[in-house]
């Protein structure tokens, strides 16, 4: 597949194939950075993925990793476009209100950090981004919340991810079909859930 045709076929693509991409794309990550994970979304269970308790459920994130120094869960995006904010100008990237709610909960009812990882497909101008980041949300802090028909949704800036590099869009085609491996990044991983958490002494 050339350049321009991954780029064609991202641009169209729907949200389900996105987010079928970034599972992929994550995955691949981690499996070539020593990363174990758990791909929770493939849980079946008649809907999606959660922690059954009596009164309901919490919804789980896509993954459930673990390396040398560091646990965590990780919930994967790919997003089509990074949004511009334009009263502010600044960038963000965003989730779904209550799934962002029920990652919080996750995260305290089983004492770990919870990240969300976006792999970009494009600026907001459909020109190529490729660029791929991840922070756990306690380094991300408060979220904005959407406003009028994005309501539904809480978002980051984009400067407030750690970004981890930036691949073609054929790159990302080989990369989850299998082709190649995607970029290691141990070390940045390492970084981002070994670090302290704010508040913490060391």
């Amino acid at each position: 597949m050339t350049e321009q045709d991954a780029q064609r076929y991202l641009l169209n693509a729907n949200e389900k194939t996105l987010g079928d991409i970034g599972e992929w794309f994550w995955q691949a990550v981690f499996r070539n950075s020593t990363v174990g994970y758990i791909p929770l979304a493939k849980i079946a269970n008649g809907g999606a993925p959660r922690v059954e308790l009596t009164n309901g459920g919490v919804v789980v994130p896509d993954f459930d990793c673990s390396a040398d120094r560091w646990c965590a869960f990780v919930d994967s995006k790919c997003k089509k476009n990074v949004v511009l904010w334009r009263r502010s100008r600044q960038l963000r990237h965003g989730i779904d209100k209550s799934h962002w709610e029920q990652y919080l909960e996750c995260s305290r009812r089983y004492r770990k950090r919870c990240a969300i990882g976006v792999f970009e497909c494009f600026d907001d101008n459909d020109k190529w981004s490729g660029e791929y980041m991840i922070e756990t949300f306690d380094e991300l802090s408060a979220p904005y919340f959407g406003e009028s028909n994005q309501a539904h949704m809480v978002y980051w800036a984009k400067k407030a991810f750690r970004n981890l590099g930036m691949i073609t869009a054929s790159e990302l085609s080989d990369i989850i079909h299998g082709r190649k491996k995607a970029p290691p990044c141990s070390y940045e991983l390492e970084m981002v859930f070994a670090r302290p958490k704010q508040g913490d002494l060391f």
